[in-house]
């Protein structure tokens, strides 16, 4: 798929909504090589960041960088605390 309805390049800015009347539409967005940088199944409820298929709410296909702290919703003591040297 080539382009868009709007030309080749679609500048955003606020808010974009995909609706089609309700229907549950996958979201896709692509970089120049058609590699998949960010992928939303509707249908499933799960993004995937470096993947077209997330087995998860959010699945990141690659490494992530953290600063300091993975936490636990809800449980304000439970975290992984990445700090330097450790």
């Amino acid at each position: 798929m080539s382009g868009s309805s709007y030309g080749d390049d679609a500048d955003i800015e606020g808010t974009l909504t995909v609706n089609d009347d309700g229907a549950d539409k996958d979201v896709r967005i692509e970089s120049d090589n058609n590699t998949h940088m960010l992928f939303v199944d509707a249908s499933l409820d799960r993004v995937g960041i470096g993947t077209d298929a997330p087995d998860y709410t959010l699945d990141v296909a690659g490494d992530i960088g953290v600063d300091q702290y993975i936490r636990h919703n809800g449980d304000t003591n439970t975290h992984i605390n990445f700090t330097e040297d450790k």
